[in-house]
């Protein structure tokens, strides 16, 4: 897989995303070139990855206390770093990024 980025070939896997009320997933890649985030199946290119967190949301004890202070900050001042809080999220050990079912 190349990164939509910089279209590297040196990405790896981080972790398969939940999709929630099914058993489905998709694969999360990290670009190790630019540090990109994207979908392996689509190549999409993915922002905000800490909202998608349920550990963030359901069990704050267990999330990063940077990320919990940068978030907080991101909804008030938008031209903070967001890429800088996912990276926070995507090397975080108590990660569980959840994506919202899509209606077919």
């Amino acid at each position: 897989m190349t990164c939509p980025t910089c279209f590297s070939i040196d990405t790896e896997h981080i972790y398969d995303a939940k999709i929630e009320n099914t058993d489905e997933s998709r694969p999360l890649h990290k670009c190790n070139q630019c540090e990109g985030l994207f979908w392996h199946d689509t190549g999409e290119k993915i922002q905000w990855l800490s909202r998608l967190c349920e550990t963030k949301q359901l069990n704050r004890k267990m999330c990063n206390k940077d990320v919990l202070n940068l978030f907080a900050k991101l909804l008030l001042d938008n031209s903070m770093n967001i890429e800088a809080l996912d990276k926070i999220c995507v090397e975080c050990p108590n990660k569980k990024f959840i994506l919202k079912a899509i209606n077919r």
